[in-house]
């Protein structure tokens, strides 16, 4: 199956690009997330600290996946264990190599402190904008995350299938 995940030319997610993400986001290569598989509790101590997952009360196996905005998957990582953060699985899954200049990423709010990786490729990170618990978002903000998000439920839909 590693031969159908390809990482497509840019031109080629052009001529496929979805209407939705023609006006604002035509520059996206890539839609990222980070996906969490329940395993079996690990019979080792330290192999279960590796892989407790805080979002999700047990051991798992995480994995990024990457798709085009079509629905395409176009990256899939070797599996990490639960503890690990989505911006470390982004840093040293190997997906930055894969990345063409001038491409936008956009992903969900789970990748912190990942925009200055993706910045050193000449490319671009979309993510709806933070929320901070003492301000209430500006209107743009709050209509700037119902575009994101309603984009992003292609990749979600993806990993259904």
């Amino acid at each position: 199956m590693k031969k159908l995940i390809f990482f497509p030319k840019p031109s080629q997610i052009v001529t496929l690009l979805p209407i939705p993400f023609r006006k604002n986001y035509s520059d996206v290569q890539s839609i990222i997330h980070c996906l969490e598989i329940q395993i079996e509790k690990p019979a080792n101590a330290v192999k279960q600290a590796l892989n407790w997952s805080e979002n999700k009360p047990c051991n798992t196996f995480k994995y990024l996946i990457s798709i085009t905005p079509e629905g395409r998957i176009n990256f899939i990582s070797d599996g990490y264990g639960g503890r690990q953060s989505d911006s470390v699985i982004f840093e040293d899954c190997g997906i930055l190599e894969l990345l063409p200049k001038n491409a936008a990423v956009m992903a969900d709010r789970g990748f912190k402190n990942v925009a200055h990786l993706i910045s050193e490729k000449d490319c671009t990170f979309v993510k709806p904008p933070s929320v901070n618990s003492k301000t209430t978002p500006a209107k743009e903000e709050v209509l700037e995350t119902k575009k994101i998000s309603a984009l992003r439920i292609h990749v979600e839909m993806s990993i259904g299938r």
